[in-house]
């Protein structure tokens, strides 16, 4: 018999059990599932700062997860792209001498801010302020929530276009009233 087995005959049953259901918590395929990804506006009295929406994974054991973005400009991607279900060509937002419209109203309304040092980064280098977003998107969410399906995807899998995977295969986006505008 090995360690192991030895290890097991020794156990009672209720540590037994109490091993098994850690080991299970662990294993991804036993974690809670998300049943939907919410962009909602923070009570008054719980902002700090100027960073007024939590992009919230709600899953399949009512609890919610809080994704904690490390920068504005990742998670102001990652709520653009969850505005646009089937995705959107990264091109499109760069047009010049526009300022970026479409991100720079995002921009003021997550974040109750001048959109402009954001404008200054994205003509210096739209590609680069792109690439870094996504980047930083992609290892929080992973980080924080190991669902590489609600990470943002790569583009060459969806004819050029940036997705949030699960969420183009149709998982349910809850966008707070104040931010459907866009």
């Amino acid at each position: 018999m090995s360690k192991i087995q030895d290890a097991i005959q020794q156990m009672s049953v209720e540590e037994m059990k109490l091993r098994l259901a850690k080991y299970m918590a662990a294993d991804k395929e036993w974690a809670p599932k998300p049943v939907a990804i919410e962009v909602r506006h923070r009570d008054i009295k719980d902002i700090s700062g100027s960073n007024i929406y939590d992009v919230i994974v709600l899953k399949d054991d009512d609890t919610e997860e809080v994704i904690k973005f490390e920068d504005r400009y990742s998670k102001l991607i990652y709520i653009y792209t969850l505005l646009h279900p089937k995705g959107y060509q990264r091109r499109s937002l760069n047009k010049p001498n526009k300022e970026f419209p479409e991100l720079a109203r995002l921009y003021r309304a997550i974040f109750m801010a001048d959109p402009e040092r954001m404008i200054a980064s994205a003509e210096k280098d739209f590609d680069h302020m792109m690439s870094m977003a996504v980047a930083f998107a992609r290892k929080v969410i992973a980080r924080m929530i190991g669902c590489e399906e609600l990470t943002i995807g790569n583009p060459r899998q969806y004819n050029g276009r940036t997705v949030i995977p699960a969420v183009f295969n149709g998982l349910e986006v809850i966008i707070d009233s104040q931010l459907q505008i866009f």
